[in-house]
């Protein structure tokens, strides 16, 4: 049966699971001879009947739901039990009350669901054969009444084993089959199987079962040296398979191991397929070997797969796929408390964790991205001890969720893209994401993979943290993008894309400057000895939080600064070619922006209100100065720029669409618009102040050079008028009385 069943696990595998077998039914030797049917059976709940004919049994279930309580209940081989119901919905629920284990050596056969609870434990052996529309087999008591008023509670101390060796079959027209045994401890050796259906294994003490809508199963209370083992195979294409002794606060401790084929594949029509095996967070552990495929070979995308417990190891001949050829590849989701990432295949697969720590290698983890995107959650830390490079042929994506990632070396691609994701939300929980770097400046090279950053990134956790600092951290994403939502401490040297915020604030210095200068899309913060972000921008992006002053340097003929607000708190800059600066509606949460273009281009401001920022409870910034140099500056109809101080606008052409009131200074603050336009009142060419009503004007006046000889708001203009007389007619005037 090993050699046929188990094609991954190999001779030595087969053996140790036919000890364990062995071991678990030591005691049962005398048992297992017993009666070749069900013995002493009586309906104590429903109606029915129960008759025998020779081999078989059969059981007519005249009712929706009926409870037998039997002596004992076994089927001896080349013998069968056959359960009528009335319906696929129906459930029969099979108690025994003698001492004897539940030997299933025959067929069993029904139409509906079948409860087969016995304490002294349970089963399937190689000869067996069970075909129903749903199965659940249990080691734990069930009430009479919770059965009946459909509360499916188990609860008890057995400390005995379901064991399967046969085939099991749950086939439920269509409608979702289900397979559960629940007991202390589970060893599957044989062929489970729901297609479109569920298949559970649950160890514990206390288990509800819920059959409303989507099949729910919760361990209430764990149970003592609780066991899960696979070995053989287990398959529910188009549905779901869960292996779990996950209870809230148990400390008893579990183990789940896998060796042998979890099948969850996503049929032809479209159902994807899932695999969770799930221990608790608290002392279980889980052990990963053989095959879990929740892949889409016949189409549609790829599945979900999880494998979550206090410690989770891996054995090097793992397989782990969701690929879908014609659709999107799935996930494999890894939940520990903490991860190491070390070097070869693997992870302490000598022994089952006993520190809470798992370990990955690098070969079991860029194996895993060949065929699913793999998300990494540790309630704890990531820790990347050796060099992680991709080599696999698809684009892949690794998530990194802990509070705190450690980056002990370089994270590289050297074929496809993979993308990576440092911290945030994942399952309804938010992840720091703090990235640390130590032993030595690290280089992040994902071949256009994008990078997301949610929390910071630093040089060292201090003494406290053992790592030691600050070194630089490089990211080269080759044309991917890369996104920041936190504060930088350190060198970080963007090489392609950025979109932030960039929090540059320090105890001692909260509003520091940060220039852009676009000529060589270089981003550094100005009066810093080191810069705190520091890189080559081609066409990128990058956007800041509250408490900084910026200063933009659109210089080139392709230099562009693009401002749009995608939240309340940040503004993305995005340089693009074109050589001006845009600035859409929205806020930018900053002290003061400063604009410089040197191009032919200029800046313009879109319809809509632009209130920049929210800075303490001022809510503007305090001062706007625009410098456009050869450029326009545009205000679209609609448009507002309102701030706490003073507005300057120095520019070669200025468009005011928004009408009178499209400045809007700060009380006793004003605002003065520079024209560098040589033919300012000309009615092609000329600038429009778009109803602005000023306090002065002011001629041949230079921006940054020229005294400002009125008060309040202004329009200055560079150009200086010349008057010109011409004589037609004699004039004459009288000095003195004398002609």
């Amino acid at each position: 049966m090993c050699q046929k069943t188990l094609k991954n696990p190999g001779k030595k595998h087969c053996q140790q699971w036919l000890i364990a077998a062995a071991l678990l039914f030591a005691g049962y030797s005398s048992s297992l001879l017993a009666a070749d049917l069900p013995t002493q059976g009586k309906i104590v709940a429903g109606s029915g009947s129960i008759h025998t004919q020779g081999q078989a049994m059969t059981i007519n279930q005249s009712t929706s739901k009926m409870v037998t309580d039997w002596g004992s209940f076994s089927i001896g081989a080349g013998n069968a039990v056959n359960i009528v119901q009335p319906d696929s919905s129906a459930i029969s629920l099979n108690r025994v009350m003698g001492s004897d284990v539940s030997s299933i050596q025959g067929a069993l056969n029904a139409n509906g669901k079948v409860f087969l609870i016995n304490p002294n434990g349970i089963i399937f052996t190689k000869t067996s054969q069970v075909n129903v529309g749903g199965l659940v087999a249990s080691t734990l008591n069930m009430a009479t009444s919770d059965f009946m008023s459909g509360k499916f509670s188990f609860s008890g101390k057995s400390a005995a084993a379901i064991t399967n060796e046969g085939n099991i079959v749950a086939v439920d027209n269509g409608k979702g089959a289900l397979v559960a045994m629940i007991a202390a401890k589970i060893v599957n050796q044989g062929t489970i199987s729901a297609e479109r259906g569920k298949v559970v294994l649950a160890s514990g003490s206390q288990v509800l079962l819920n059959l409303g809508g989507s099949v729910e199963l919760q361990v209430e209370q764990g149970a003592l040296d609780a066991l899960i083992e696979n070995g053989g195979a287990i398959m529910a294409d188009g549905g779901s398979i869960l292996l779990t002794s996950e209870a809230v606060g148990d400390l008893s401790g579990s183990v789940i191991n896998n060796q042998g084929i979890i099948e969850a594949q996503t049929l032809a029509t479209g159902e994807k397929g899932e695999i969770i095996l799930k221990g608790g967070m608290e002392n279980n552990s889980i052990r990963v070997g053989g095959r879990l495929d929740a892949s889409a070979p016949q189409g549609g995308d790829g599945g979900f797969i999880e494998t979550s417990a206090a410690h989770v190891q891996f054995d090097d001949r793992l397989v782990v796929t969701t690929l879908a050829p014609l659709g999107q590849v799935g996930t494999w989701l890894i939940d520990p408390d903490f991860i190491h990432i070390i070097a070869g295949s693997g992870g302490s697969v000598s022994g089952l964790p006993s520190t809470g720590l798992s370990e990955i290698g690098v070969n079991t983890l860029n194996t895993a991205l060949t065929s699913s995107n793999v998300n990494l959650q540790a309630n704890q830390e990531i820790d990347f001890q050796v060099a992680f490079n991709y080599t696999g042929t698809r684009d892949a994506v690794l998530g990194l969720y802990a509070p705190v990632i450690k980056l002990g070396a370089d994270i590289s691609s050297a074929t496809n893209k993979l993308g990576l994701n440092f911290g945030g939300t994942y399952s309804s929980t938010n992840y720091a994401g703090n990235v640390y770097v130590f032993n030595g400046n690290r280089v992040i090279s994902t071949k256009g993979g994008d990078v997301h950053f949610n929390g910071n990134i630093g040089g060292g956790l201090g003494v406290n943290g053992n790592l030691s600092g600050p070194y630089n951290l490089t990211v080269n994403t080759s044309g991917g993008s890369i996104t920041h939502a936190s504060a930088v401490n350190g060198t970080f040297d963007v090489i392609n894309d950025y979109t932030g915020p960039i929090d540059v604030g320090f105890s001692s210095h909260p509003k520091e400057m940060i220039v852009l200068d676009f000529v060589n899309g270089v981003v550094t913060r100005d009066g810093s000895p080191t810069p705190i972000t520091s890189g080559v921008m081609p066409r990128g992006v990058v956007s800041f939080v509250a408490g900084t002053e910026i200063l933009l340097n659109a210089k080139g003929p392709d230099a562009q600064v693009t401002f749009t607000k995608p939240d309340n708190s940040t503004v993305t800059l995005t340089a693009n070619p074109g050589g001006h600066i845009i600035v859409p509606a929205g806020g930018l949460s900053c002290i003061k922006i400063e604009y410089e273009v040197q191009s032919a281009a200029g800046v313009s401001v879109p319809s809509g209100n632009v209130t920049y920022g929210v800075i303490e409870n001022a809510g503007k910034i305090n001062n706007y100065i625009a410098n456009a140099g050869a450029g326009s500056v545009t205000l679209d109809s609609g448009a507002s720029i309102a701030v706490n101080g003073n507005i300057e606008i120095a520019t070669a052409l200025f468009d005011n669409n928004a009408g009178s009131s499209a400045l809007v200074p700060g009380t006793s603050k004003y605002w003065r618009v520079w024209s560098r336009n040589l033919d300012p009142f000309n009615v092609s060419t000329g600038d429009d102040a778009g109803g602005l009503t000023p306090n002065f004007k002011q001629y041949n006046a230079t921006y940054g050079s020229s005294t400002v000889l009125g008060t309040g708001n202004g329009l200055l203009y560079t150009y200086a008028p010349q008057v010109t007389i011409s004589l037609i007619n004699t004039i004459s005037k009288t000095y003195n009385g004398n002609t």
